[in-house]
């Protein structure tokens, strides 16, 4: 199996050439998880070359896509141009999680980029103490400003947490954490991204273990939110996320 990368208005696009067999599905598997790392707008896998595809194998972009707990949200999986012969065998295990399907690479792309528009704003801080009185008026500024007043109360501790644990819990200090909020279909994005890259040659993959001490922000985003995770960048950085829930009076 033949990897080849390439971009895409936003998205990277993985062409994937020969037979995906028992083999092969770790190399690919692995190359999605680096390409989600990276958080372009949809990672595609352009299937026209690929000859054939194992039916055990088929589980691969379905368990990255749905990673649980490491994926970094709102990240899609598309296929496309896949041959008739290998639609079929995606298409005949019945998986409800399957990512979509599109007959072009032109049509995954618009699929991309057809997403609900959303709203972001991003802060950048120096990891002192300061940052965390900062991160939690930032947070209380933007939800006003979005009409989140609901959510506030919740979202405000919850990034102080966050701040905390990047200010405090990186041995080798940090030059710059941010705070990052997204306000989406499935609610109010709160994410901060911290961590001093490893040596080059570290190939950096997310770690499930790789999480901030008991008792801190991760036990927090735990039982505050219901959509959640922790993952490591391909820069060695890391990012803690999670997602709180609107009303449905706030959606309307």
């Amino acid at each position: 199996m033949h990897i080849e990368q390439s971009a895409r208005d936003g998205c990277i696009v993985l062409t994937l050439t020969g037979d995906l067999d028992v083999a092969a599905a770790p190399l690919v598997q692995r190359a999605l998880l680096r390409c989600l790392a990276k958080q372009p707008d949809a990672v595609i896998c352009d299937l026209s070359g690929a000859a054939a595809i194992d039916p055990v194998c088929t589980t691969v972009f379905s368990a990255v896509a749905h990673r649980p707990r490491s994926r970094w949200p709102h990240s899609n999986i598309l296929l496309c141009a896949a041959r008739p012969a290998v639609a079929a065998v995606l298409l005949r295990q019945g998986m409800p999680r399957l990512p979509p399907i599109c007959d072009t690479l032109d049509q995954a792309v618009a699929q991309a980029h057809s997403r609900p528009p959303f709203l972001r704003e991003r802060l950048r801080l120096v990891p002192t103490l300061d940052a965390i009185a900062t991160a939690r008026w930032f947070v209380a500024d933007v939800c006003q400003r979005w009409q989140l007043d609901a959510l506030t109360e919740t979202a405000q501790p919850l990034a102080g947490e966050l701040v905390t644990d990047a200010v405090l819990a990186e041995p080798n200090g940090v030059d710059l954490i941010e705070l990052r909020l997204e306000l989406r279909a499935a609610g109010l994005l709160v994410a901060v991204q911290s961590g001093d890259p490893p040596p080059a040659s570290a190939d950096a993959e997310e770690d499930p273990d790789d999480n901030p001490r008991p008792g801190s922000g991760l036990d927090m985003i735990q039982r505050t939110t219901p959509a959640w995770g922790v993952r490591r960048q391909t820069d060695g950085s890391r990012v803690v996320w999670g997602i709180l829930r609107r009303s449905r009076a706030q959606c309307a």
